[in-house]
């Protein structure tokens, strides 16, 4: 309002929308308002950890010690549990850390939306589904103490993604929407792999 240059709100939590609205109040300013992108507040922290003891269902809630992970909440998947989860639908998750000794399956071709960094010390099985790095507050990391295997594999986040460390490999397809990669690691295009989208402004 008036002519500050800030907003403040207290009251926001994670996953509000706002969208400012520019009115020119100057004389001969056109009088049309304008208005900006929507922007969703994202408030990023939480944690919650995988135990297994409902099965292996990654949607039931009682399977995680703090509820659903989300596009505001990490996943953390420890060795040792009952049961690895599996994923059979879309979802979403801040970072996601594979432990050593735990496997996360994909079943089917869901999509894993990846808001800000992947570590992979366990398994990880991808089936036919989609890893999509949509980060949008942070460059994102992929991290693994080995060899792993994206089947689709989507950069779509303005900060970019680093492959740090590990072999990354791509078995089907990687889409580039927006994004650079930068390479510290090993990126493998298998045999029978594609690339989609590449331009000046999303590539390796």
């Amino acid at each position: 309002t008036g002519l500050s240059a800030s907003y403040t709100n207290a009251g926001l939590s994670g996953g509000d929308v706002v969208t400012c609205v520019l009115t020119p109040n100057l004389p001969g300013c056109v009088a049309a308002t304008y208005p900006s992108n929507t922007i969703t507040f994202v408030k990023s922290g939480n944690t919650t950890t995988w135990t297994g003891t409902a099965g292996n269902n990654w949607f039931t809630p009682s399977n995680w010690s703090n509820g659903l992970p989300d596009r505001f909440t990490s996943a953390v998947i420890p060795g040792g549990t009952p049961n690895g989860p599996a994923m059979a639908s879309d979802a979403s998750v801040y970072d996601i850390t594979i432990g050593n000794g735990a496997t996360l399956t994909m079943s089917g071709s869901p999509i894993l939306y990846v808001y800000r960094n992947w570590t992979n010390n366990g398994t990880f099985v991808p089936a036919t589904g989609t890893v999509d790095f949509v980060g949008c507050s942070s460059p994102s990391v992929i991290n693994s103490s080995g060899a792993q295997t994206f089947y689709n594999l989507m950069i779509n986040t303005p900060y970019g993604v680093t492959i740090s460390s590990g072999n990354q490999q791509v078995s089907k397809l990687m889409t580039f929407v927006t994004g650079l990669v930068t390479q510290n690691a090993t990126l493998t295009f298998l045999n029978g792999s594609a690339v989609s989208g590449a331009t000046d402004n999303s590539h390796v």
